[in-house]
């Protein structure tokens, strides 16, 4: 018989003990890990950080230049 069939064998040891698995965790509290993605903040404010100065030396220049 395949086991996948609704006619297999039916194991009462097997079902408590997987049933008595979950049921240890059923009070205990979830612990959620927050990630944070530090490479993409770093990015961005070393971009930003370049920006600004670019913009600083631009506006330097017009001020040479004028």
């Amino acid at each position: 018989m395949i086991l996948s069939s609704p006619y297999a064998p039916f194991n009462s040891k097997e079902w408590n003990s997987l049933v008595s698995k979950n049921a240890k965790f059923e009070n205990t509290p979830i612990k959620i890990q927050k990630k944070i993605y530090k490479t993409f903040t770093l990015k961005k404010i070393e971009k930003d950080q370049l920006l600004h100065e670019k913009n600083r030396l631009h506006k330097q220049m017009q001020i040479v230049f004028a």
